[in-house]
């Protein structure tokens, strides 16, 4: 499928959502929860392709794009916790079951939910009305199963099924709502009040349920609020990356994120966090517990997740070694 800017660009906002996120930026961080994971899968549903009538060729397609990057990834991230962390080799294991291991987590649950979909889509022959009745089927037999408090399923298949809903928002979007929302004159005016829903829902959820939705740790707090949160969040998402494309320098810094999200969503957390740690651990840098010393440090880790993995991207991206993220 060829690139689409506002999808890379909306992708570079999650990406920059998710770091800041995980980084902790106070209370905003439960607002940002509430969409920024859901706002991936509904990307993939809008990009989802369900054309091809060969299952094995599908298959082998996502292998290629989704478990062969998750393998890397996976390798890179455990040599990491097992040589300059000290960790048990179990975390291998721990890879390969995959029961929201890291941050790579994201790239099992997605696979899933591709090969899910595309047999909804064959059985439905395509039935947008069928499609939803079931995707959110599925997605109402995720949320009991967390709302038990159960295990959590190999390659967090319960996620999968939990975000289905999701999914196939972005894919009706495709055929359905682009032209509603992006040719629509009142966009903007869509835009601060799906601001407003957000920030309504959220705070409904914050009073009544003290947290938002955080898929990683199955907490939905109140389901209907939640779906409401993540939508209208994603809403605002997908029509701010319309509009940046109008600015040259600043669509090109989120384009640039974007193309590169699979690495940054991958690594930022246990290569540039812990290193940064280490290094202001060694030279004593922001011993002060003050409100400047917990900025500076946020900012500067937040600055290095992009210095020092955009290279990695780019020396992936430029030689053979590209097949390893999927390219």
């Amino acid at each position: 499928m060829k690139r689409i800017e506002w999808i890379d660009i909306a992708r570079g906002i999650g990406i920059i959502l998710v770091i800041l996120g995980h980084i902790g930026i106070g209370g905003i961080g439960k607002f940002i929860y509430s969409f920024h994971i859901p706002l991936f899968f509904f990307l993939s549903g809008f990009c989802f392709s369900g054309n091809e009538t060969d299952f094995k060729y599908f298959l082998r397609k996502k292998v290629k794009t989704l478990i062969v990057p998750y393998i890397f990834l996976g390798m890179v991230i455990g040599l990491v916790e097992v040589i300059f962390k000290g960790q048990s080799p179990q975390v291998f294991i721990d890879i390969l079951i995959q029961r929201r291991a890291f941050s790579i987590w994201f790239i099992t649950c997605l696979f899933s939910c591709d090969i899910i979909f595309w047999l909804l889509v064959k059985i439905n022959k395509n039935n947008l009305l069928k499609l939803f009745i079931i995707s959110m089927t599925i997605s109402i037999l995720g949320v009991i199963y967390l709302k038990l408090k159960l295990p959590a399923l190999p390659w967090n298949l319960d996620l999968s099924f939990t975000v289905m809903i999701i999914f196939y928002i972005g894919y009706w979007f495709k055929y359905k709502g682009y032209n509603l929302v992006m040719n629509n004159s009142k966009k903007y005016w869509i835009l601060f009040i799906m601001l407003i829903v957000n920030i309504v829902t959220n705070i409904l959820n914050l009073k009544f349920h003290t947290n938002t939705l955080d898929l990683y740790h199955g907490q939905l707090a109140n389901s209907l609020y939640s779906l409401i949160a993540a939508i209208s969040g994603i809403t605002v998402v997908v029509i701010m990356s319309e509009y940046l494309k109008k600015f040259y320098v600043v669509k090109n810094v989120f384009l640039n994120i974007g193309k590169d999200s699979l690495i940054y969503f991958s690594l930022h957390q246990v290569i540039v966090f812990s290193l940064m740690d280490k290094i202001f651990e060694i030279f004593k840098i922001f011993s002060n517990d003050t409100s400047s010393d917990k900025f500076l440090k946020k900012l500067i880790i937040f600055m290095s997740v992009f210095i020092i993995l955009k290279p990695f991207a780019e020396i992936m991206k430029r030689t053979k070694l590209k097949i390893f993220i999927g390219l």
